[in-house]
């Protein structure tokens, strides 16, 4: 009735000192053409994302690289928790000390707007209470804006895979969404991406796979 955005909706149960009943309220659904771009962008992994790093839709590639985000609990498919807690991504993530430093100073920088909203102090809680790394970085009071760099990935099939992130807003930014393919950063991981997508394929895969 107040035609508020989300912000708007979870500034206002944070002032009342009350949990928002529906906090779907607050997620939008992404549009069509967005899901489309984001799945034809395949053999690249592709995800769209919100400003504090939730994973709210992917693509198969992306599901090849990372994991299996539709078998996580969904407070749990955020990058930023991943990357603090994740054994997967710690040993996936080739540069994980340094993205992880570098996500945790871009979150610090994001909560100077976000502040309010109990999504995003739950997150920072849930960190500060798991991860002592986490901590630890949280405590430097580092802030970092968004650039564009290669990061290495060693995945157990294909070995190296070297990703340059590229970003596409898709909405307003105080709703943060944001679509980010992982383009090839050389010619080596481009073919490793496609060979990944056909081992993947069911007919590809070992009986008990």
């Amino acid at each position: 009735a107040l035609l508020m955005d989300p912000g708007e909706r979870a500034h206002l149960f944070a002032l009342a000192g009350a949990v928002d009943p529906r906090p779907e309220a607050g997620r939008p659904a992404l549009s069509a053409p967005v899901r489309r771009l984001m799945h034809r962008i395949a053999p690249y992994p592709a995800t769209v994302q919100n400003g504090r790093y939730d994973v709210l839709a992917h693509n198969r590639s992306w599901t090849h690289v990372f994991g299996d985000f539709d078998a996580m609990e969904p407070r749990d498919r955020n990058c930023l928790w991943l990357l603090a807690t994740s054994r997967r991504w710690r040993e996936t993530c080739l540069d994980r000390d340094e993205m992880l430093r570098d996500l945790t100073a871009k979150f610090r920088a994001s909560m100077t707007e976000h502040g309010a909203e109990p999504g995003w102090k739950e997150l920072r809680d849930r960190l500060l209470a798991q991860s002592a790394e986490f901590r630890e970085l949280w405590e430097r009071h580092e802030v970092a804006t968004m650039v564009p760099h290669v990061k290495r990935y060693r995945h157990p099939r294909v070995g190296l895979l070297r990703l340059e992130h590229r970003m596409l807003w898709t909405a307003p930014v105080a709703r943060a969404h944001r679509l980010i393919a992982y383009v090839p950063a050389d010619d080596e991981t481009e073919e490793r991406l496609e060979r990944l997508a056909e081992l993947s394929q069911p007919s590809s895969r070992a009986p008990g796979e």
